[in-house]
Order: C-alpha cells, then structure tokens, then sequence
C-alpha cells in the first residue's frame, strides 16, 4: 500500500479500514539524505509505504493495531532529500486497555524518569501561539495541534508540539553542543507524553556514544526532555564521526 506523500494520510486511511477513531505516534526517525532539508516544496516527490501491520493487540491506550510508515521525499531532480519511518499505533477510544498506573498522554507523571549524568542544555516555554505556528510552517494541520477543544477531546491537557517541531528542537540543541561542522545522519525521537502549551520543557544531554554504521562510524548524542521533573520525550541524534 503507498500513498501520497506525509505518512498521515496513510494513517488515517488505515484509522478508517479498521474503524479506529484514536492514533498515537509511538516513535520516529528520520534519516538525511545528501542535500540540504527545507521545508517541503510543491515540487518535491513524496511517497508513503506500510511498511508493517500488526495484528489487534491490547495496550494502555486501549484496543488497536501497530503500523509501521516509511515517508520517502526526493527533490525535483531526483536526489534524495530525507526517509521518515513513522511507527503508529490505531485504536477506538472506547475499546479495552491493558491496566496502566499512569496515563500514556498525560503531561506529568508520578515518578521522574530522569538518567544518573545528565546535563541540562536550557529550557523553553511552550505557548500556544508557538505550537500553532510550528504547526502551520510544518505543514500539519491535524486540529490537536491547533484547536483546545480538539486536543482535550483526544485526551490531552491542551494544543502540543508535533513531531517535527520536537525533532527540530533536539536537532539544534544538538548542533549547538557538537557544532554544525559536524553532519547530522539522524534523529531518532520517542515520545512518552505530549508537550503541551503552557509547559515549561527542560532539555539534557544523557552524554554520546560511537557507532559503527555501513558508511563508518557515527556519533549518537543522547538527549531527552522533561516537564515537572519527568521525561516526556527523547531523542537519539546522530552524526557523521
């Protein structure tokens, strides 16, 4: 099955065949080709792939299937420009959960999950005007990024980041810890609860490590994000050693 080209539309249709009204994003990647990434151009060509489906399963969030989206975009002449794999979960919200001691989009919990060596990189203040407007320029126009009301309704305190603001957000604040010398491969994000407007979010490096990758080796910079003291999402960047 392929799509269009933003990896939510095939979400979506998928949402729909299997009458699911609920979907979360469970984790993202995405991998740099050779040219510079901008924004998306009308000229660009995306293509969406399912990459993977799984069968019904039962989690915290409720009744669903797992799916797994890979987002190809080459520019007008062909070079590479990114592929994102997005991995998702579908469920009815009204559907059985598997028990759970907190809620899986909540924007605090009860215990922090913060690393022992850490260093905190600086802090931000999430307002309402800077998640829509990160929206807009990304090109999202799901309302939970956008409207209140939508994003209670799915369960969230209000309006947070979506993905691509997240993935810029560690992408610089890990270029300003190595220098834009060095070229970024990857970031690889996992998100545990949304950022919403109004939280203040605390960005810290867990440290680096080196890998060894089919083109040499890369250097993993590990970071993470917290709000009241508690992981709500994190990020893998890595770069060119």
């Amino acid at each position: 099955m392929t799509g269009g080209g933003s990896g939510i539309e095939l979400h979506d249709t998928l949402k729909e065949r299997f009458g699911f009204d609920r979907g979360i994003v469970r984790s993202y990647r995405i991998t740099y080709g050779e040219v510079a990434v901008t924004a998306p151009q009308p000229e660009d060509v995306m293509a969406e792939t399912l990459v993977e489906l799984q069968d019904e399963t039962t989690t915290t969030v409720g009744t669903g299937r797992s799916w797994v989206i890979d987002v190809t975009r080459h520019a007008n002449n062909g070079a590479l420009v990114s592929i994102e794999r997005w991995s998702m979960f579908g469920y009815q919200s009204d559907s059985p959960r598997a028990p759970s001691n907190r809620s899986p989009i909540a924007s605090s919990a009860s215990t922090p999950t913060t690393p022992d060596h850490t260093e905190t990189i600086d802090e931000l203040l999430v307002t309402a005007e800077f998640v829509r407007s990160n929206a807009t320029a990304n090109a999202v126009s799901v309302a939970v990024h956008h409207d209140s009301a939508a994003a209670r309704a799915a369960g969230s305190r209000d309006i947070f980041l979506d993905t691509a603001t997240q993935v810029a957000l560690f992408r610089s604040r890990a270029t300003s810890l190595l220098g834009d010398h060095h070229r970024v491969l990857s970031v690889e994000l996992r998100m545990r609860a949304p950022i919403c407007a109004g939280d203040t979010v605390r960005f810290l490096s867990d440290g680096h490590v080196v890998s060894s990758t089919e083109d040499g080796n890369a250097l993993e910079l590990r970071l993470h994000a917290e709000v009241g003291g508690v992981t709500v999402s994190s990020a893998v960047v890595a770069f060119r050693s």
